[in-house]
């Protein structure tokens, strides 16, 4: 560990001189007004040096391998991150690369030791990699790492949460904050039927273009404006307000009368660095909300599980209408969360209209993670040792200072602290720009020298954890005392406390196959090497008679997703898992392997679905699961670069043409958002062409006659989307190269974008027009607009470089998920290099994420990618998914019924319908009524196809033969009869 060396003469000491105010808040450091029994003052802690000189000598520290690592970082990620704050851009010198955690403390790939104050941003309340968590980790891994389905878990983890938030009723998981965020505005606009919002200056809600509006975090952090890419008309609704200022929301509210439908704030603000209410002031929102029919948002994905047990609203006695988590109840994970009152909550699908979906919501390690990190909160104790140690170590800092006779002021509730280098007090953003940043810089370099990890930046508050011990505390607040932190002259990596100059800123697939034909030709239009024609499967079912007799029955998943249904919108947590559009009841998944999966009844399925796309290579395959093992020994989460987020970097790069620089998200919704804004930013142009049925996650600009689950559920575009927030966005039917000709025509100089899904996978399996995608192309080079393909669905599976290599058309941008993180939350979008340079930190477009880059989502990523490079794979792919759809499509003609269909590689579906089908209009005259009937026939005999007419399918490295024969079996069996399952 990193022990203090003396000081020479005693004359070095802390470099910052204390307010007469001991705390920026008013209130006394280690209290806090509206806390609940204030623990008295700490104790001071005089902690002497134990290192000889000799020991001093001997501890040589370098950066030199971070210091690589970085640089290649830099050439493959914008800005060498996957969020901006990473980057150090606003205290200088090096970025640390992570390679293991543990309790309190952190280790650099150069053997750097660090006690650690950033948390990975906060979810590591508990300590680092703690034994309880990864070892239910362990024991979940052996049932799945994803399953794109209801499990029990989801119910256990929204139990807990629902008992401990005095606001929430019922819960939505998601994926991130930023997703979480996004819901919640939707869901309030929706349920007021107002549009208009108040945010306060600083405070943070992801990056979601409604709130990018004086926004804190990162934002902060590197001084940027309003972020490029943000078109007017999407904040336009936007009214921002000073923090602990009441009259100004007053003031708002009196000149918007009937108009405001909410106020979101953190309720104690840690994105614009650590800012406490005023004593009154969140009663006060509290009651202006209240009396104008607005609703109150508490953004706790800081503060939830935090502050105590129920959050801020606990801790202060305020309950909000609405509330979104995150952090603390993933234990690390990718995860995060919205709820709120059930009348509310009840709006959102598919309970109710108001969109929002997810593939990987739920996922089973997130929820464990979760479920034990809240279980240790639950300890006796608990938030008052927080409170103890986050006193102790705030009172030690500001008294160093203090003693030094410079400016600092401070505060902490529990586990959650800051500084600022100013007089104070700090109420709010203008008042926390005040601080020092130079000084700040300085301090950070020297202590990060010394073997402390503080957020490095002003702007973002600090966490303890339950794994902190008292020779942590010591052990900082003595570094902190040690130097005068004299200004030293910039030089790389000199190893003082510098100031550093920051960088300025075919048929359906162009074949026969399927769409009312006969389906005899095999051939695919632009794929490598076709294979012949397979043999024909006619196998007749090999169970018994006796063995037919077992009962199926799905009384314990009905229980379950009843249970669900009292606590999440509709029982799931992504609305076509709700089987809404083929009746019946909703299988809850208990385990997956391979090809096949299990519910919680025991019964066994072959499993066409693959978690929604990313189980290419089967569930819970033996390499990846092994590797994961091992990267959970190092760590569940760092929130900092990492040598894996160069690794699947790289990987990327290598195989996907458009990619030459990547940003690594936590989901596909996510990836969509971000690409979106910087096409516009790069084009300086706000409009954008999408296709009809074409979905791309659901943040507004993409909520028009979007496809997935908006339209298995038939919704009009969502309620809550403003109008202004889609005004930009033109639609054309998928391969209607006329329509598109129109548009730009129409719209000269101003479209930014056309993106689609190359494939689709949304409204059902549509392939692309032989020519479509080229004509595409030679449009948008045309008229100086970008070409995005939305590939995160077909990336990696139509072939190892994607669709773009299969149909040999390269795009300006790409999106990628599912496939890249083998079934675990994340996404991506990249491409040229010129257009990527733009992303923050390296430029102004601005998008962050607290999680991105999660070190075991990275490591499903690499293996899953790995595992595809064998030779044959895609061969492989081809000729299983072919024989499986030739063998249904003839099984329906053989019984004189209408049906389509057809697959590239591993992915494929069919319509009940003539076809042929070429766009969402054509898709929807598919007899959905008779797809829910051989659904739940099919389901009956073990075989889990997607539960929507409007979903492709996905087959998967770990299929066997067997497992189509049985499936063929199973659908000639049917005789697609009109009986009645459901």
């Amino acid at each position: 560990k990193h022990r203090q060396h003396p000081s020479e003469g005693n004359t070095d000491r802390w470099f910052m001189k204390m307010s007469a105010s001991p705390s920026m808040t008013g209130v006394p450091v280690g209290k806090l007004s509206g806390a609940r029994n204030p623990l008295p003052g700490p104790s001071r802690c005089t902690v002497k040096m134990t290192l000889s000189v000799e020991e001093k000598k001997k501890k040589n520290y370098s950066l030199k391998k971070s210091e690589d690592a970085f640089n290649a970082a830099k050439e493959m990620m914008p800005g060498g991150v996957n969020s901006p704050v990473r980057a150090f851009k606003s205290v200088g010198g090096q970025p640390i690369v992570i390679d293991s955690v543990k309790g309190s403390h952190i280790w650099d790939i150069d053997g750097n030791e660090y006690i650690d104050y950033v948390g990975s941003w906060g979810p590591a309340v508990i300590g680092h990699a703690d034994d309880k968590v990864l070892a239910a980790l362990a024991e979940t891994m052996k049932k799945g790492t994803s399953f794109g389905a209801p499990c029990l878990l989801e119910n256990v983890l929204a139990e807990m949460v629902i008992k401990a938030v005095p606001s929430i009723e019922m819960v939505r998981f998601v994926n991130s904050g930023t997703e979480a965020c996004m819901g919640v505005l939707r869901l309030a606009r929706a349920f007021t039927g107002r549009e208009k919002l108040i945010k306060f200056e600083g405070c943070y809600h992801g990056h979601a273009d409604p709130f990018l509006v004086k926004a804190g975090s990162g934002v902060a952090t590197l001084g940027l404006p309003d972020s490029p890419g943000v078109p007017k008309a999407a904040t336009y609704e936007t009214l921002a307000a000073p923090y602990n200022d009441i009259s100004a929301v007053e003031k708002i509210f009196e000149s918007n009368k009937g108009e405001i439908a909410c106020v979101i704030l953190e309720p104690l603000v840690g994105n614009s660095g650590y800012i406490a209410p005023k004593p009154d002031f969140l009663s006060a929102l509290r009651k202006l909300t209240k009396e104008n029919d607005a609703l109150l948002i508490f953004d706790e994905v800081m503060t939830g599980f935090r502050l105590s047990y129920g959050g801020a609203q606990e801790y202060f006695g305020i309950t909000p209408d609405l509330t979104t988590l995150g952090k603390v109840i993933g234990g690390g994970l990718p995860v995060g969360a919205y709820g709120g009152r059930k009348d509310i909550m009840q709006m959102v699908a598919p309970a109710g209209p108001v969109y929002q979906a997810g593939t990987l919501s739920g996922n089973p390690l997130a929820m464990t993670a979760g479920i034990q990190t809240l279980k240790r909160l639950q300890e006796p104790g608990t938030y008052e040792f927080l409170d103890k140690i986050s006193g102790e170590l705030v009172e030690g800092i500001i008294d160093a200072g203090k003693s030094a006779g410079h400016a600092i002021c401070g505060g902490h509730t529990r586990g959650m602290f800051g500084f600022f280098f100013t007089e104070g007090p700090v109420h709010n953003f203008t008042d926390a720009k005040k601080g020092d940043n130079a000084k700040f810089a300085r301090f950070f370099q020297g202590m990060l020298r010394e073997g402390v990890y503080l957020a490095p930046t002003q702007f973002e508050a600090g966490f303890t954890s339950l794994a902190h011990t008292e020779e942590d505390i010591q052990q900082t607040i003595s570094a902190a005392a040690k130097r005068k932190h004299r200004q030293q002259p910039t030089k790389v990596n000199t190893h003082r406390f510098v100031k550093m100059a920051t960088p300025a800123s075919a048929s359906m697939t162009g074949v026969a196959v399927g769409l009312g034909l006969s389906c005899s030709s095999r051939k695919l239009s632009g794929a490598r090497n076709p294979l012949s024609k397979p043999p024909r499967c006619a196998v007749k079912m090999t169970l018994s008679v006796e063995e037919k007799k077992k009962n199926y029955s799905l009384k314990k998943s009905e229980e379950a997703f009843n249970a669900a249904k009292e606590m999440m919108p509709g029982g799931v947590n992504s609305p076509v898992r709700a089987f809404k559009s083929v009746g019946g009841q909703p299988v809850v998944i208990d385990s997956v392997k391979g090809s096949h999966m299990w519910d919680i009844d025991g019964n066994e399925y072959i499993d066409y679905v693959g978690s929604w796309g990313p189980a290419i290579i089967g569930h819970a395959d033996d390499k990846v699961l092994a590797a994961l093992a091992e990267t959970m020994k190092k760590g569940t989460s760092f929130g900092a670069p990492c040598l894996l987020e160069n690794v699947l970097a790289e990987m990327v790069i290598k195989a996907v043409p458009s990619i030459e620089m990547v940003r690594f998200v936590n989901s596909g919704t996510e990836a969509c958002m971000g690409v979106l804004r910087l096409a516009r930013a790069f084009t300086g142009r706000e409009k954008l062409i999408k296709f009809e049925g074409c979905y791309h996650g659901h943040a507004d600009p993409f909520l028009v006659k979007a496809g997935s689950g908006v339209a298995t559920l038939g919704l009009p575009d969502s309620p809550g989307v403003p109008k202004a927030a889609t005004y930009e966005t033109l639609t054309a039917p998928y391969n209607d190269i006329a329509a598109v000709e129109k548009i730009f025509e129409s719209n000269k100089g101003e479209i930014a974008a056309i993106i689609l899904e190359p494939v689709v996978g949304n409204s059902g399996y549509i392939v692309p027009k032989p020519d479509f995608l080229n004509a595409l192309r030679k449009l948008t080079k045309e008229n100086d607009a970008l070409l995005i393909f939305d590939e995160v669905m077909t990336g990696f599976r139509l072939s190892y470089g994607g669709a773009q290599e299969y149909f040999g058309i390269t795009p300006d941008l790409t999106t990628l998920g599912k496939v890249i993180g083998g079934g675990l939350p994340v996404g991506a979008y990249g491409g040229r290099k010129d257009i990527m340079q733009m992303v923050a930190p390296a430029g102004p477009m601005y998008q962050a994420g607290t999680l991105s880059g999660n070190p075991l989502a990275m490591t499903a990523g690499i293996q899953t990618l790995k595992r595809l490079q064998e030779p044959g794979s895609y061969e492989f792919l081809h000729k299983i998914t072919g024989e499986l759809v030739e063998g249904i499509i003839d099984a329906g003609k053989s019984a004189g019924h209408a049906i389509c269909g057809g697959h590239i590689r591993g992915m494929f579906g069919f319509f009940f319908t003539e076809g042929p089908v070429h766009n969402f209009a054509d898709a929807k005259k598919s007899d959905t009524a008779k797809f829910a009937r051989f659904y739940q026939g099919m389901l009956r005999e073990g075989v889990y196809l997607a539960p929507s007419q409007f979903e492709a399918g996905f087959t998967s490295l770990a299929h066997t033969e067997e497992d189509i024969q049985q499936t063929i079996s199973a659908a000639a069996k049917m005789n697609f009869i009109e009986v009645k399952f459901c």
